[in-house]
């Protein structure tokens, strides 16, 4: 059983949930993510079998790991905070999870400063820069699954008339989609419609239909009104609603990061979770592997420090359920192939060989805040 403890730091109030290990634990792994969310229990349950798995294996540098989880509610004031807290007070060895862009920029300064290792979810390009040596992230950046995004509508959809329905937000993928097609593919902006609309006439004018950034319970309204037309939802990782979108409609698609039934090596880690009753879609396998890629690194090392940890992950593979990854030096994994989920709920899961063009060698690069300025030349 989970014991649980408050702790106040001014006047915030966060809740830290401490995983059941032996009193003289010394490893202490941080997780920050948002408890009141779907993905922040994938994020949790994800971190905390891994952990389990790994205690029952020795544990790390042959000591048990205690895992601490914070709330941050997707707050960056709260996140930078909590991990203050995580570091300071509780002595971690690393900090995982903020799976909020926001969160995660907030609490990367916090990580950077102390010289901790981070391994963040947060798919926003600008976590992973030039000056991101402590930040590792397991998983594709969004600037890149929008331009792997606009290559396959290119390669699909050449000669058809293609709406797009993006999010206004001036950062996540509905941004970076719309970058990304304005160099690839063009897209015929539609108007944006209220999360609750009912009337979707607009997208009579248009063969096919590409969603980012807005909610996924409307495009499976819009898929169940008019089951003649295609749809491709782009998203950083699948979870229940946009599975329902796939079961709305055979027309229908989404370009996202892998689910766990792309990876080899996750499906006894997938069984066993579900026995547990644990959240396993969504970022739940990304989390496991973040815990994974610290304890394989620390043991590797010899030891836990930041830099040596931050080091070793630029020079060499690591194991963990995703495969064997490397890290380039901004922190992001070399080699990363998005998917393609169609066919249904249970249907089928593809990589997408097509490649990524590098939004900020273009044009588009002054727009653009995580791309280094001046922008360099074509």
């Amino acid at each position: 059983m989970h014991r649980f403890a408050v702790h106040t730091i001014g006047a915030l109030s966060l809740l830290l949930t401490l995983a059941a290990t032996p009193a003289g634990a010394q490893i202490v792994v941080g997780v920050s993510t948002a408890m009141n969310t779907s993905f922040g229990k994938e994020v949790a349950d994800g971190a905390r079998l891994a952990v389990d798995e790994i205690n029952e294996h020795g544990g790390v540098l042959g000591k048990k790991i205690e895992l601490i989880i914070g709330d941050d509610g997707c707050s960056p004031p709260r996140a930078a905070v909590l991990t203050q807290e995580l570091i300071e007070r509780n002595k971690v060895a690393v900090v995982i999870g903020y799976p909020c862009a926001g969160a995660a920029l907030a609490a990367r300064s916090v990580a950077t400063n102390s010289k901790t290792l981070m391994i963040a979810l947060a798919s926003e390009p600008a976590l992973t820069t030039k000056d991101s040596f402590f930040v590792l992230r397991p998983i594709g950046r969004e600037d890149r699954l929008a331009t792997t995004a606009a290559a396959y509508l290119k390669a699909s959809f050449g000669g058809k008339k293609v709406g797009a329905l993006l999010s206004e937000a001036p950062s996540g993928i509905g941004r970076s989609l719309r970058a990304a097609t304005n160099v690839q593919f063009p897209l015929q902006q539609i108007e944006t419609a209220r999360p609750d609309a009912t009337e979707f006439g607009w997208v009579k004018n248009v063969d096919v239909l590409v969603a980012a950034g807005v909610a996924p319970q409307l495009v499976e309204r819009i898929v169940r009104q008019y089951d003649g037309l295609s749809v491709v939802l782009v998203t950083s990782v699948v979870s229940e609603p946009h599975y329902a979108v796939l079961a709305a409609s055979k027309r229908a698609a989404v370009i996202a990061n892998p689910n766990a039934s792309f990876f080899t090596g996750a499906k006894a880690v997938v069984e066993g979770a579900k026995k547990q009753n644990a959240a396993v879609n969504g970022y739940f396998i990304y989390a496991y592997a973040a815990v994974q890629i610290f304890a394989n690194l620390a043991n590797r090392a010899g030891k836990v420090s930041g830099d040596a940890l931050a080091q070793l992950a630029r020079g060499e593979p690591v194991s963990s359920v995703l495969g064997s990854l490397k890290f380039d030096s901004s922190g992001d994994p070399l080699g990363w192939r998005f998917a393609l989920f169609s066919d249904g709920p249970e249907g089928s899961v593809k990589p997408l060989e097509l490649s990524a063009v590098d939004l900020c060698k273009t044009d588009q690069c002054s727009q653009l805040d995580y791309c280094n300025k001046p922008c360099p030349n074509n």
